[in-house]
C-alpha cells in the first residue's frame, strides 16, 4: 500500500494499516510506529545506496519484518521527522576497525574482537551476515545490533587481521 509517495507499508496480515502512520519515540527512547492497528517497537535500518544515507529507511519490528519504507524523510510530518532522526544516529555508529584479534563461530553467531583507534571492541554478526566489500575495498561488517564496521582494505591489514578475514571472504 503506498502512502504518498513516500511511506510504503510491507505487504503482510500481520501489519494490516488503515491511515497514515507516525513514528515516535517512548519515554525510553525506542522507536515505535503507530498505525491503525495501535503502537508497534520497531528499529530502522538504511537502506542502500550508502551515498544516500538520509533516505531509503526500512522501518522494522523486532522479528526484522518490514513494518514501513520511508523513501524520503523530509516528506514526514516534523515530529514522525524527528523522531526517525534520533532513531538513525542512535542506530547508524560506523566504527573504524584497525585489526581483527579473533574470530569464533558460537551457536548461529560470529564472534569477532576488534581493535578500534579508541580500544579494543566485541561484536556479533550472524553467521549468514557474510562481511561486503565496498567498492573503495574496505570491508563492511553489520552486527546484530546494526552498528557498521568500516575494515580497511584487506591488503592494508596486519597478517594476523588478514588471515582471520580471508576465510570470511569471496
Amino acid at each position: 500500500m503506498q502512502l504518498e509517495n513516500h511511506v510504503v507499508l510491507a505487504p503482510t496480515e500481520k501489519h494490516e494499516v488503515r491511515s497514515e502512520p507516525r513514528i515516535e519515540r517512548t519515554a525510553t527512547g525506542a522507536l515505535r510506529v503507530v498505525t491503525a492497528r495501535g503502537p508497534m517497537l520497531a528499529r530502522a535500518v538504511r537502506c542502500f545506496p550508502w551515498s544516500e544515507p538520509s533516505r531509503h529507511i526500512s522501518i522494522r519490528d523486532n522479528e526484522g519484518t518490514e513494518l514501513l519504507y520511508v523513501d524520503d524523510p523530509q516528506r514526514l510530518d516534523e515530529a514522525s521527522r524527528r523522531a526517525l532522526e534520533v532513531a538513525l544516529t542512535a542506530a547508524g555508529f560506523v566504527i573504524d576497525v584497525t585489526g581483527v584479534e579473533s574470530v569464533v563461530e558460537d551457536f548461529e553467531m560470529r564472534c569477532f574482537k576488534v581493535r578500534t583507534p579508541h580500544g579494543p571492541r566485541s561484536l556479533q554478526t550472524a553467521l549468514d551476515a557474510w562481511p561486503r566489500i565496498a567498492p573503495n575495498g574496505e570491508v563492511l561488517l553489520e552486527d546484530i545490533a546494526g552498528d557498521i564496521y568500516r575494515i580497511p582494505p584487506v591488503e592494508k591489514l596486519d597478517r594476523r587481521s588478514r588471515r582471520l578475514l580471508w576465510a570470511l571472504l569471496d
